[in-house]
């Protein structure tokens, strides 16, 4: 398939448009040639590094979130199957996110066969705020989405961008604009609504006032609520406090501690070391208590795709969320 901009050639774009989609800039990624990347490079991204990757050069992968847990930014990543029909499937989604989105969206051609829909802040906030507003623009769009991931009838897939800093302190990173996919050799490119390329489109940053929420699965589930605790509705930050004491009983350990996890991960901001500790606690006051290398397979597989919607209807309706009986 063919795309504009696919050469070695420099683009005009000045460096100065490439900041306000650096979530880190204490250190970055380069792509190898093979779709992989060396990541990690202890050196700050400077206006010399983004020069060489507007030129062409390299290629610099930058972190989403900075050390102090906020981000600049939204990034709704689409892939799709490779296919000429699947890129343009996925072009199409994206200027139609671009169209439904109560705040304006940049759209980029990444250079192998996905689009990224951008959403630029006003100033940088939590991640998991800004994450928020990119799983509240898919679900308006009638994608099915699930912490960081998203699914669309038509069997195009998402990822949303940023991630936290993840357990490691560094998070997920995502290549910068207009640079050359080095397993490719094509340079990525924006485009209009009307679906043609162009440079950096003008825009207004996102207020952060504006910046759309998310549905909340759990309070949906209950109408704001878990259940009914003693005649009197418990709020989910209740029900939380009722776990961190009582934890989950035989059967549900592992899927409760996992849907604690989640809820830290995405709805506070927490740091990592303290939603470890928090979710080891609970793990420890469950009956009987959970192995502590469980609590670590938890905590793996939450900060990797954490989520609160599998599970919980079937958390309720077995009683596992009924903490105690009222007195």
């Amino acid at each position: 398939m063919e795309h504009p901009q696919s050469t070695m050639r420099e683009p005009d774009e000045p460096v100065a448009r490439l900041w306000p989609f650096v979530g880190r800039n204490d250190v970055h990624a380069l792509p190898q040639h093979n779709g992989s990347y060396l990541g990690n490079v202890k050196r700050p991204i400077t206006e010399m590094l983004l020069a060489r990757h507007l030129a062409g050069e390299v290629t610099v992968g930058a972190y989403t979130t900075a050390p102090d847990g906020r981000s600049p930014f939204f990034c709704i990543d689409l892939d799709s199957a490779g296919t000429p029909e699947g890129v343009e499937l996925a072009k199409g989604a994206a200027l139609e996110l671009g169209r439904r989105s109560p705040v304006p969206l940049l759209v980029e051609f990444s250079g192998s066969k996905g689009w990224h829909a951008w959403g630029l802040l006003a100033e940088p906030v939590e991640w998991n705020r800004a994450a928020g507003a990119a799983r509240a623009i898919l679900e308006e769009a009638g994608w099915q989405v699930s912490g960081s991931k998203a699914r669309h009838a038509n069997g195009l897939a998402a990822d949303v961008f940023p991630q936290g800093l993840g357990s490691g302190g560094m998070g997920k990173l995502v290549k910068l604009p207009l640079g050359i996919h080095r397993k490719t050799g094509a340079r990525s490119y924006f485009i209009g609504p009307d679906g043609e390329a162009k440079g950096v489109p003008a825009v207004e940053p996102i207020p952060l006032d504006a910046l759309p929420v998310p549905r909340d699965p759990v309070a949906e589930l209950s109408v704001v609520a878990l259940r009914e605790w003693g005649g009197e509705i418990l709020p989910w930050e209740d029900w939380m406090g009722e776990v961190a004491v009582n934890g989950f009983g035989q059967g549900f350990r592992n899927k409760g501690l996992f849907l604690v996890a989640s809820w830290f991960i995405t709805r506070t901001d927490f740091p990592p070391d303290e939603i470890e500790r928090y979710v080891r606690e609970t793990g420890s006051y469950c009956s009987p208590p959970m192995d502590p290398r469980e609590v670590t397979a938890v905590l793996r597989s939450a900060w990797k795709r954490p989520s609160l919607s599998p599970g919980v209807e079937e958390l309720i309706a077995a009683g596992a969320l009924a903490i105690k009986e009222a007195a």
